[in-house]
């Protein structure tokens, strides 16, 4: 990992930006290096935004890592921060797809238990429900995709009609 001497809140940004430009790569532990990084950072700092957003991008990557565990811990942490400081775009991303920590069609179903089926679509429907409400379009699109994804499983598609 490269090491940034240089200080400031554009360089802890960096630092995820490498991490996720890592993950888009499918260099796992190398994103997750440079995200952890950015976390030690942010926490020093008490940039509770910076942790919001760093935490998300961390349970994109555990997720893409197949680390179930390690990404429902992250959302839940960018989940809390991103609650108390009333950034809406960013809880209905991470909402979003914690509405995937069930069985989708992107993890097995082997993974998940239906306890946390059922809260990941209750999430996937919160995130819906605020992108609706702030007339956020982009954020209704995504949460639909995530939540078909999820109920499409459980043979529950009539859910997003």
């Amino acid at each position: 990992m490269v090491f940034l001497a240089l200080t400031g809140s554009h360089v802890y940004q960096s630092l995820n930006r490498l991490g996720n430009w890592h993950m888009n790569m499918k260099e796992l532990l190398e994103s997750i290096g440079y995200h952890q990084a950015a976390l030690a950072l942010f926490q020093e700092r008490n940039d509770a935004q910076g942790l919001a957003e760093t935490w998300d991008l961390l349970g994109v990557t555990q997720f893409m890592n197949g680390h179930v565990q390690e990404r429902a811990y992250a959302c839940e942490q960018a989940i809390t921060l991103f609650r108390q400081h009333s950034n809406q775009q960013g809880l209905i991303s991470c909402l979003a797809m914690r509405g995937m920590s069930g069985a989708s069609y992107l993890l097995f179903p082997a993974l998940s238990s239906s306890a946390s089926g059922d809260e990941a679509i209750s999430a996937g429907e919160e995130a819906l429900m605020i992108a609706h409400k702030i007339g956020w379009q982009i954020g209704e699109a995504n949460a639909l995709v995530y939540l078909g994804l999820s109920l499409g499983p459980r043979g529950e598609l009539r859910r997003l009609r």
